[in-house]
């Protein structure tokens, strides 16, 4: 396995035990749309991060300025919000509505 995954798979996971606390593993309960959405703010706080788009961004009631640790931190979420609802839908197969399957 390649050393830049390695090392990107163990900050996901230094993230996610940082929360065990308090969450543990409760996003296996929370729902698809949920966590599409929370995947999304994600995504949209790293690209106005990387686009430079605002000298500022309010992000959990902080006015924070993008660092390139803010950028890397966004990049994990975002791609532990992928990870978790990888599994989500994989578990709920049954009840995924794919673009064909919608009336």
């Amino acid at each position: 396995m390649r050393t830049e995954l390695i090392a990107f798979a163990e900050l996901m996971e230094d993230i996610l035990f940082q929360h065990n606390g308090e969450k543990g593993d409760s996003w296996k309960k929370l729902s698809t749309r949920y966590l599409l959405y929370k995947l999304r703010r994600h995504i949209e706080d790293l690209t106005w991060f990387i686009t430079g788009s605002a000298e500022e961004i309010d992000y959990s009631h902080e006015r924070l300025i993008p660092t390139p640790d803010l950028v890397r931190k966004a990049c994990l979420d975002v791609a532990n919000y992928a990870m978790m609802l990888y599994w989500r839908t994989e578990e709920k197969k049954d009840d995924y509505m794919g673009p064909d399957s919608r009336s």
